[in-house]
């Protein structure tokens, strides 16, 4: 429990500048004392524990807060967010043990090497996990170890006391439903700007639904004019990518009620407007003052997930703390357990007797054990030999068959009108002859289009949708591939659409409510489904797949 007399300092920073709270807490209530931003100096690298906390321990010193308890931030970058399905009812401490050894399998580095959080929620990633109705979903938040323990460091060298490591993205959702009303099942956009790139989340009924990291080729000064046009394209470029992703995992079409853009480089009011002629829903600055008791309103927006972290006991703790992990607790009947003890090391020395009295018995039995133990290793290479039997068998079936999907998926791949114009949501064969399409168009599909070189197609439907991105006709249809003669001569990879482009696309989409108009033919929306340039997905090199 932290104290209601003790001062504490959130700290947020970016390869730039820190941004620095000192806070103490009245009746549960964060007590906001003071506001801090500070340039880092050139040169100075974050990931460099000593001069990084050489330059935090000086400015601690000139602000009169060494020896403050520290909270500080992992961006969602630097963790791993994955969803598992536990068994229901099992306690705190089960759940630790079970979040752990499951873990393993899931993570890009070895579990020894992580520090591993976790929570009773569900996540967007995985969003089936929450219809399991016999099991209890987590989300699991894994930090590599050696970060970690830089970030404690780090605290030392500053003269501050470590009390938190929170993540991002859950700092930046508490400070947000502290300064906004949000009507029940209202999506809420969040942009978070920073030196480093661009955190992009969904949030909905105070909790994270979809979060996202964006690169930008941020300037190196705040405001620097020379890049601020490319660095906005390319955030909303970014945003309308991460929208698709969210459409496609969640209910098609769901829209955004509002967008929120908060950071302090200097390109949240630029990006703002940009936002709002793309997204057609109301976006504006997050103003903190309201939810902190704070002078400034949209300007100290840069300070969203700082203010976050002061609010960690405020409502409830933040779900994830890196310092202080949920771990299994050891038993604590102690009786219990020396009882126990005693009851395994008598029976250690009756087995003792009972082997040197049965020598006989006791070789054949070890012989039998080994026995066993190979047994079991030649049924796991067994297994293993028959895997990869069935695997050559498929190959070579697939090699008899003589049809070649590859040559037919790259000539469609070029044939099919590109991606601002049309994009697939399914593609799939029946069998070796018949090819299933699906997807959506910006204009009604022309089948003549697609009857060419033998290629018969079947158009089964063809009908008007509402969708925020203008594709407003959604078709199904079937190609004939049995007298198809695929061209692979004339493949030519097709190019990225620019993000500047991108950026400058206006959504079809109006206000939440409103249908927009039939589309006209024009440019697409950035990063629209259905791959790079064409309606299929396109061969790395030119020619073949």
């Amino acid at each position: 429990m932290l104290g209601s007399r003790n001062k504490y300092v959130a700290l947020d920073y970016d390869r730039r500048e820190v941004r620095l709270v000192a806070f103490e807490y009245s009746h549960r209530q964060p007590v906001i004392l003071s506001m801090h931003t500070a340039a880092i100096p050139p040169g100075t690298d974050t990931a460099d524990v000593a001069a990084f906390g050489a330059f935090l321990r000086e400015l601690a010193e000139k602000l009169k807060l060494t020896g403050a308890g520290a909270f500080l931030l992992i961006s969602r970058a630097q963790a791993v967010l994955k969803s598992l399905t536990l068994p229901g009812g099992s306690s705190q401490d089960d759940l630790a043990g079970m979040v752990g050894f499951q873990v393993k399998t899931e993570l890009p580095f070895g579990a020894d090497e992580a520090v591993i959080d976790f929570t009773p929620a569900a996540h967007w990633d995985r969003p089936g996990l929450a219809e399991n109705p016999d099991g209890q979903t987590v989300l699991v938040a894994a930090v590599r170890l050696p970060l970690v323990t830089a970030m404690h460091q780090l605290c030392l060298e500053a003269r501050l006391a470590p009390m938190r490591l929170g993540l991002r993205p859950y700092a930046n959702l508490r400070s947000v439903y502290r300064c906004i009303q949000a009507s029940p099942g209202e999506k809420v956009l969040l942009v978070n700007l920073t030196a480093d790139g661009a955190e992009i989340d969904v949030l909905c009924d105070g909790s994270l639904e979809f979060s996202r990291v964006a690169s930008l080729p941020a300037p190196e000064a705040q405001g620097a004019p020379a890049k601020s046009p490319e660095c906005v394209n390319r955030a909303v470029a970014e945003v309308v990518r991460c929208l698709q992703s969210y459409n496609a995992m969640e209910q098609p079409g769901s829209l955004i009620g509002g967008c929120l853009v908060s950071g302090a480089t200097g390109l949240e009011k630029p990006l703002v407007e940009a936002l709002a002629r793309q997204l057609g829903v109301k976006v504006e600055l997050l103003d903190v003052g309201n939810g902190f008791s704070v002078q400034g309103g949209p300007e100290l927006s840069g300070f969203s997930a700082a203010l976050g972290l002061c609010a960690a006991d405020a409502d409830e703790p933040l779900p994830f703390d890196f310092f202080s992990p949920k771990r299994q607790l050891p038993p604590k009947n102690t009786r219990r357990r020396n009882m126990l003890a005693a009851a395994v090391a008598g029976a250690v020395v009756l087995g003792a007797i009972i082997l040197a009295t049965q020598a006989a018995i006791g070789a054949r039995q070890t012989k039998l054990t080994a026995l066993q133990e190979e047994n079991k290793s030649l049924k796991e290479t067994n297994k293993q030999l028959r895997v990869l039997a069935q695997r050559v068998t498929e190959i070579r079936t697939w090699e008899g068959g003589g049809f070649n999907w590859l040559d037919h998926l790259d000539h469609l791949s070029n044939t099919l009108p590109p991606a601002d114009q049309l994009y697939l949501t399914k593609l799939g064969g029946a069998d070796d002859k018949l090819l299933n399409l699906d997807g959506q168009s910006r204009t009604p599909l022309v089948v003549s289009l697609l009857n060419h070189d033998g290629y018969q197609a079947n158009l089964k439907s063809n009908t008007p949708v509402s969708d925020p991105l203008g594709y407003n006709w959604k078709f199904q249809g079937q190609m004939l591939l049995d007298k198809a003669k695929p061209v692979l001569s004339t493949s030519q990879p097709a190019g990225r659409p620019s993000n500047e482009a991108a950026g400058r696309t206006a959504s079809p989409a109006g206000p939440a409510g409103v249908k927009p108009a039939a589309p006209a033919a024009g440019p697409a929306a950035p990063n629209a489904p259905g791959g790079e340039g064409g309606g299929a997905v396109r061969p790395r090199r030119g020619g073949r797949p």
